[in-house]
């Protein structure tokens, strides 16, 4: 027969073992949560798109913005005129899409090191992290070339806006952090979107550089 205080520590063990039950289900509850929101953004997203298995199609225009770049510089759309670039939307602290596709962006860098009418700009979706200074630091990090990589940041909700309305990708904050594409996102030289492509995938950023190089070719 147990005593009043061992009945006692049982009862508390038992308080315990109640909240830690409660803490994990509502962990995988929220990790559950987050996986949907993510397949969902997933699912939204355009179709693969590009030239490299067929002809480069005009998918859309590029709608107006003004963001600032890492370099102090204002970027928009008639910044980039007369280049070919490639888009992508990232942030500093993501450990997980993140640093594969900034591995490939080196790689397209590269492979356009002789051809500065080809352009990178990454956009940030935590503004509040990358700040300015902190954008240069990462720029550096990565190696990005003065003048053809650039990685920019302004507001929250008009860099949400762009990623949504102007190149139909989804961006969102969520209690567990950031959910944004993984697509990169080919522009020709009169502002146009000509093709969407997986920043993780080495294939398909093959693609990308393949497609690129036709337009800078043929002066699209």
């Amino acid at each position: 027969m147990m005593t009043v205080g061992e009945a006692r520590l049982v009862r508390r063990l038992m308080w315990v073992a109640l909240g830690i039950a409660l803490l994990s289900a509502a962990a995988l509850y929220g990790l559950s949560g987050l996986r949907e929101r993510q397949a969902a953004s997933a699912q939204s997203l355009p179709a693969l798109a590009g030239g490299a298995t067929g002809r480069l199609e005009v998918l859309g225009s590029v709608a107006a913005f003004e963001l600032r770049a890492h370099t102090g510089e204002w970027v928009s759309p008639e910044f980039l005129r007369d280049s070919v670039w490639v888009v992508d939307f990232f942030f500093s602290s993501c450990r997980g899409v993140c640093p594969s596709m900034k591995a490939n962006l080196q790689v397209v860098q590269a492979a356009f090191a002789e051809r500065p009418g080809l352009k990178i700009v990454s956009i940030t979706v935590d503004p509040e992290t990358d700040t300015l200074e902190h954008l240069r630091g990462f720029a550096e990090q990565l190696g990005a070339r003065p003048g053809q990589w650039f990685f920019l940041t302004g507001e929250q909700s008009a860099i949400y806006r762009l990623s949504r309305e102007g190149f139909s990708l989804g961006a969102s904050e969520v209690p567990e952090g950031f959910v944004h594409s993984d697509r990169f996102i080919l522009i020709d030289r009169r502002g146009r979107v000509r093709g969407y492509y997986r920043g993780t995938e080495t294939e398909s950023v093959s693609d990308l550089i393949q497609d690129a190089r036709t337009l800078l070719d043929e002066g699209g």
